[in-house]
């Protein structure tokens, strides 16, 4: 009888044991679903936060150079930071010279409506460096007016020979 006892009192203990054991593992599994947890809330945070940002509209600002030479534009954007910019664009090519941001409504809001450009103070073009045009390139009304998407647009401007 002592032997049969032995042997409940050795399972016994190997039951404990395999309870501690489990216990220790079901922790640390735990510990490692609630770390996992924590950064599947900080992510689906992230995702939240980027997804619900309002877009910007933006007015891009192209020139097409459709002269029989090169045109050097140099111009004064408003937008941000007032800054005068030079420009070259080689005959039959075109450059974007500004992309400006403009808020958060859509972007037929942002359209230009004034006779002049409100985003330039200056846009002074020259035909191979010295041909000065005289033209009035701030005129909205020589600037084409495309939407690209509910975000975007782009104003061309399109200089040939006859502006110079």
């Amino acid at each position: 009888m002592q032997g049969k006892r032995i042997d409940l009192t050795v399972t016994n203990k190997n039951r404990m044991k395999q309870n501690q054991i489990s216990s220790a593992e079901a922790q640390k599994e735990l510990k490692i679903y609630r770390k996992h947890s924590n950064w599947i809330l900080i992510l689906i945070s992230i995702l939240f936060i980027v997804s619900s940002c309002d877009h910007e509209a933006q007015l891009s600002y192209i020139i097409k150079n459709e002269t029989s030479g090169h045109i050097k534009v140099i111009f004064t954007n408003l937008d941000g930071i007032t800054q005068t910019d030079t420009l070259i664009i080689q005959e039959n090519n075109q450059e974007t010279i500004a992309i400006n941001g403009q808020g958060i409504n859509g972007i037929d809001y942002y359209k230009e409506t004034e006779e002049k450009l409100r985003d330039f103070s200056q846009m002074d073009i020259f035909l191979n460096d010295t041909i000065k045009s005289v033209t009035d390139f701030l005129k909205t009304s020589l600037w084409e007016y495309n939407e690209t998407s509910k975000h975007s647009a782009n104003y061309i401007l399109t200089v040939d020979n006859d502006d110079f």
